[in-house]
């Protein structure tokens, strides 16, 4: 009965009760919890999860990839970790392509219940946008869970908000982080929204639009190039064909069209100054300039981010204090370094060596 499986549940669940015990001890509370997912890359042949094996046995297959090595197979790893100290307070292996939608909220699901069960409860559970969803915000508000999450800004909501701005912004004492705030009444419930851009951001998006823009003012005025070598027979198949080769340009190019008319004359040669075009051919001159108040009004859309809670009250959870909370979401990526880093993997295949295995 003693396998190495056994040997590393024995090990889990020892970790688990000293880590419990080390909080009580330094007076560490698990008041907010942070919890996030990584991918940890590997190379050779692993075969898939056969039938009738253990249900505790991962997947190790293709999935989106942290590491950026969508080359190699990989399996996952979710984390949650106390705010105060970076604690861990659950640790879990997850299949390979396993979706942050799922194993982001099953992690907070599970962790709620054994806080609960050792006489304990989070005041708020925090985690990235992965988790946000209709589905999982309407879960965790049934289950009576506080939590905070970045919101993604594809949604139609949150482009409308980011769209619409304010004009009260307010900042932070040292004028590097500003911000509004929003309730909304949505399907899962109410919730509070923090729209923030800090002036490290707004830096960030103003560099990533010039670079941008350099691209596609070039890219843009090649393809104004190639469109005025052509000739059309008629002004109706010109203009159409310049609405469909420029209909997809970004809001902050203008494209400035003419067209031009060249007379075709009868015969071979040089046309008598008395002769008359028997037709015309059609060509589309086209310019390309950047409308540079776009591109600053898109930067700083692009700098705009979105926190969201369902504590609603400001006099529980401040709109600062919201964001400083969600900032404290580098605690698992801090864990997760320390988990990845070299020393720390040869360390283990050491350790495993001495062990013989």
């Amino acid at each position: 009965m003693l396998n190495d499986d056994c040997l590393g549940r024995t090990l889990d669940w020892l970790f688990a009760g000293i880590a419990t015990q080390a909080r009580r001890i330094f007076g560490i509370k698990a008041e907010q919890v942070h919890v996030d997912t990584t991918s940890f890359s590997v190379s050779g042949e692993y075969s898939g999860v056969q039938a009738g094996e253990d249900a505790a046995v991962i997947a190790i297959t293709y999935g989106y990839s942290r590491d950026h090595r969508n080359d190699l197979k990989q399996w996952m790893l979710a984390l949650a970790t106390t705010h105060d100290g970076d604690v861990p307070l659950f640790l879990q292996p997850l299949n390979g392509n396993s979706s942050d939608k799922v194993s982001l909220l099953a992690t907070i699901t599970a962790l709620q219940t054994h806080l609960r069960e050792a006489g304990e409860e989070a005041s708020v559970y925090v985690a990235d946008n992965g988790v946000y969803s209709e589905t999982n915000m309407k879960q965790l508000n049934q289950a009576g869970v506080k939590w905070v999450s970045r919101v993604s800004e594809t949604s139609t909501e949150a482009k409308t908000l980011i769209q619409q701005g304010s004009e009260t912004w307010q900042q932070s004492e040292d004028g590097t982080v500003h911000w509004f705030s929003r309730e909304l009444t949505l399907p899962q419930g109410g919730e509070r929204w923090v729209v923030v851009y800090t002036q490290a951001s707004l830096q960030r998006a103003q560099q990533s639009m010039q670079r941008q823009v350099s691209k596609a003012q070039r890219a843009w005025e090649q393809t104004c190039w190639h469109l005025g070598n052509r000739r059309f027979a008629c002004q109706a198949d010109a203009c159409a064909e310049a609405l469909r080769e420029l209909k997809e340009k970004p809001a902050w190019l203008d494209l400035h069209t003419e067209l031009v008319a060249h007379p075709q004359y009868a015969g071979k040669g040089r046309p008598r100054k008395d002769a008359s075009p028997v037709s015309h051919q059609w060509q589309i001159v086209a310019t390309v300039t950047v409308n540079q108040q776009q591109v600053a009004e898109q930067a700083f859309r692009n700098a705009c981010w979105i926190v969201g809670t369902n504590v609603l009250e400001p006099s529980v959870l401040s709109d600062q204090h919201l964001i400083a909370t969600y900032k404290g979401q580098g605690s698992p990526e801090r864990g997760f370094r320390f988990l990845k880093d070299p020393l720390f993997l040869c360390l283990c295949q050491e350790t495993r060596a001495d062990h013989g295995s």
